[in-house]
């Protein structure tokens, strides 16, 4: 199996032969849940998406003793099992992955080893029994006008997909088009005179100070069209109050959660292309 070293402590690799053994699950989501709270007390927000994110199982490093029992190092190895798509990405690092590997990680295994599960190694596997899920959530790059928000919704709705299907990616995909159209507004200098507008406001007021341009015989059609967008954004809305872990209740069917992510994403790079620049 295509194993990748994403971070290891120098000068701690066991010597001789090593088995890894199963922290069970109980022991690891304590040690991953404390290791939340330290980094959330010293303030490494990036750190703590990356640890409650990924998909991690952590093993313990054993070796044998004296008499061939088998004992701990005190040293644990966290594996990340991931689809080709995303392994890939890792691989090259794309997206927020050279982030990831080289400044959050470190901060990770730092939190793990302040709570007791001290990090030898961080590896990243090929899953290959993983679902086919689609990994479709669309780069930063791909929009005209973006933020910091928007850029780090993006990564973390790509993760979520990833690691836990499209149902659990619903609420970053509301932030991500929330914070695109409030940049939107922002770059047309367009008043935003609410405290917290929501989507739905945030689009009227662009189709209100008229900041989209498009080819004169087509604006029944557009008319038409945003009308229709803004019903989708109406919907999205409610989805994600109703059905995303937002608040806590169920979550959408995937089929359907699909459904929403992509019209989202289908929207948002209309408005992005005819927004005047």
């Amino acid at each position: 199996m295509s194993q990748i070293i994403l971070f290891q402590i120098a000068g701690n690799t066991p010597s001789g032969s090593y088995f890894l053994k199963d922290t069970p699950s109980e022991a690891w989501e304590k040690y991953r849940r404390n290791a939340v709270r330290y980094l959330r007390a010293t303030e490494q927000n990036e750190a703590i998406a990356t640890l409650e994110y990924l998909p991690f199982t952590c093993n313990a490093v054993c070796k044998l003793n004296a008499v061939d029992d088998i004992v701990p190092t005190g040293n644990h190895l966290l594996r990340l099992r991931v689809p080709v798509e995303v392994f890939v990405e890792i691989e090259t690092e794309q997206g927020n992955w050279s982030n990831r590997i080289n400044q959050q990680l470190p901060k990770v295994a730092h939190a793990l080893g302040r709570v007791g599960c001290s990090i030898w190694r961080v590896l990243a596997e090929v899953e290959l029994d993983a679902e086919n899920k689609p990994v479709e959530i669309m780069q930063g790059d791909e929009l005209t006008i973006t933020s910091e928000t928007v850029e780090q919704a993006l990564n973390q709705a790509r993760t979520l997909i990833v690691s836990h299907g499209a149902p659990a990616s619903l609420d970053r995909m509301h932030t991500v088009f929330h914070a695109y159209l409030r940049a939107a507004c922002e770059a047309a200098n367009v008043p935003i005179t609410q405290d917290r507008p929501g989507i739905v406001e945030l689009l009227g007021l662009l189709k209100k100070h008229d900041v989209f341009v498009f080819e004169p015989e087509l604006e029944m059609l557009v008319t038409k069209t945003l009308r229709g967008a803004q019903k989708s954004v109406d919907a999205l809305q409610s989805f994600r109050n109703e059905y995303s872990l937002a608040h806590p209740q169920a979550m959408l069917p995937e089929p359907e959660a699909l459904l929403v992510i992509n019209l989202t994403q289908a929207i948002l790079r209309y408005i992005d292309g005819r927004l005047r620049k």
